[in-house]
């Protein structure tokens, strides 16, 4: 269900600015919320931020540290310039962006301040993310979508309800929801009398829905663990330190340990995994384990189900958590089956091949020469330096048994001929420049698909394209096209993949707003490529053919 609400979301948060005001200065706001008490919430901040070509732009950001902020990635680029006030003094810094964006799109960056900031008590990062929980979202954003943001810090409430990817999702009828101006803000949980910071805003449908940065996940912890390192400081609540909070107590460790996969065929291996909050110490089975993070492979010697624990210790106290598998005989139910294809099957040497792999039958565990991999449709990249043919094997088990299945391709340092496909021609209408280069897009095009002669219809003649930075090209086909003002229009596009969501196979799929003027000639678009970099193109220049994307269709 998540993917399929993913596909109705504006990215209204995505990045902290009015939409195509004026080019001097971007202006990135809590919808259903009220003003915050600044007595209680001073340590959620308004930061500046500066961008290329003598541009700024407004986030919010929240101090975990006496020299440290945490925001959403997307607000400005690697190394960009912070200001902002505190307890009335001004304070600046330097932004850093986690290494897994924007390719992964791990939204959440971090700022190191130039000097201590005096009498903050810095908000501690924490709690778990489970379904149903409250959450409190703060920012200095608008109330209305398409107001203007007054700098003035506002609260609302509402329900996680889900995850997508390194996003937590909060959606309520009646609940509260970011909107520009609130990008980088935080998400609050309540734990006893405590309010521990556990995401980080990041976009949302600015109706009934955000998504926020996970703070709970490895890959948050990490980057935040290395940030501390880096720059010699402390972080509330990261790798056992612990902060005040307002005189509040500290908080209680938690963790949590998973097994992977949970039913294994009797003489495979079984993955353990265990994530800590707020410990310093950490056992599993009795024997010393590392904290945040922690894990270890045991191969199975008989069949059963087995249960292991784990406890974890802090200056808060102890917790614990546990975790059980199964080991079966391998002789029941019907063997998977697997179909692996490399893409494409011919390369020059150290050019990336994508090996897809895709599994037939019920199956526990599944993997492309070695490396674990999802499924029922699992993918691995590679390459090669060396000329020549390779074979590469899948793998998948089940509890009736194991199989493999292969693919080749080449390696050649001869001319490649292009693959056959019909000759469909994408043409430009308007195309302009993206304003946020350090997301890696270049240019922005609308495009129309212009069939050959043998074809009769095309059920998707117009797309979006998307050059990169790199010189590498994104054509996404336009999936829907609604107007959501008299001027603007939201633009669902089609990212050239499926995900899975609960049972069914569902479109991964992008959304931009485009711009027109009253004779609904495209003039601007935001939004996100297939790779989920973000664009903002603030000028559109007609090049070949005329829009058909000003009205939606019927």
């Amino acid at each position: 269900m998540l993917s399929l609400s993913k596909a109705l979301v504006v990215l209204a948060a995505a990045f902290a600015g009015a939409l195509f005001a004026a080019p001097t200065k971007i202006i990135p706001m809590i919808i259903k919320g009220e003003e915050a008490n600044l007595t209680t919430w001073k340590e959620v901040v308004n930061i500046e931020i500066e961008l290329p070509n003598n541009r700024t732009t407004n986030c919010t950001a929240t101090i975990v540290g006496k020299r440290v902020l945490v925001t959403a990635a997307h607000c400005g680029p690697n190394g960009a310039k912070v200001k902002f006030q505190f307890n009335g003094s001004n304070y600046d810094g330097t932004l850093t962006r986690s290494s897994l964006y924007p390719d992964k799109d791990h939204d959440l960056a971090a700022v190191f301040t130039t000097s201590e900031m005096a009498a903050s008590s810095p908000r501690t990062i924490g709690g778990k993310a489970v379904r149903g929980a409250s959450i409190d979202i703060l920012g200095f954003g608008c109330t209305v979508v398409g107001g203007v943001a007054d700098g003035k810090l506002r609260i609302g409430q509402s329900t996680l309800s889900g995850f997508s990817a390194f996003y937590m999702v909060t959606s309520s009828p009646d609940g509260a929801t970011v909107c520009r101006g609130d990008s980088g803000g935080p998400a609050f949980i309540t734990d006893g009398t405590r309010k521990l910071l556990l995401g980080v805003n990041a976009l949302g449908n600015q109706t009934d829905m955000s998504y926020h940065t996970r703070l709970d996940m490895a890959e948050s912890q990490t980057f935040l663990q290395k940030f501390a390192t880096d720059n010699s400081t402390n972080i509330c609540g990261i790798n056992g330190f612990t902060c005040s909070d307002g005189g509040q107590t500290d908080p209680k460790p938690a963790c949590t340990l998973s097994a992977t996969p949970n039913s294994v065929v009797l003489g495979q291996k079984v993955t353990l995994s265990l994530v800590t909050t707020n410990a310093t110490k950490a056992t599993v089975a009795g024997n010393p384990a590392t904290v945040p993070t922690w894990t270890s492979q045991l191969t199975t010697g008989s069949l059963g189900k087995f249960t292991v624990n784990a406890d974890v210790q802090g200056p808060g106290g102890s917790g614990a958590c546990s975790v059980t598998y199964e080991v079966i005989s391998g002789g029941g139910g019907d063997r998977p089956m697997c179909t692996l294809t490399a893409i494409p099957k011919q390369v020059k040497p150290n050019q990336e091949v994508v090996l897809e792999l895709v599994v037939q039958g019920s199956a526990t565990y599944a993997s492309i020469e070695g490396n674990s991999v999802a499924f029922p449709v699992g993918r691995f990249t590679t390459k090669k330096a060396v000329v020549g043919d390779y074979s590469v094997a899948g793998f998948v088990r089940g509890s009736g048994g194991s199989s493999n299945c292969y693919a080749d391709f080449r390696v050649t340092n001869g001319v490649i001929p292009p693959p056959t496909i019909p000759d469909y021609a994408v043409t430009t209408s308007h195309c302009g420049s993206n304003v946020l280069t350090s997301s890696g897009v270049a240019t922005v095009c609308l495009a129309i698909v212009k069939k050959p002669d043998a074809v009769s219809s095309l059920l998707w003649n117009q797309v979006v394209q998307v050059t990169n930075a790199d010189g590498t090209v994104e054509v996404m086909p336009i999936l829907s096209v609604q107007n959501t003002a008299a001027d603007q229009r939201s633009i669902s596009l089609y990212a050239n993949k499926a995900v899975l969501s609960q049972n069914f196979t569902v479109l991964d799929s992008k959304v931009a707003t485009l711009t027109v003027n009253a004779s609904n000639v495209p003039q601007a678009i935001e939004g996100r490529s297939a790779r989920g970099r973000y664009f903002l193109v603030e000028s559109m220049t007609a090049t070949t053919v005329s829009a058909a994307l000003a009205n939606p269709r019927p």
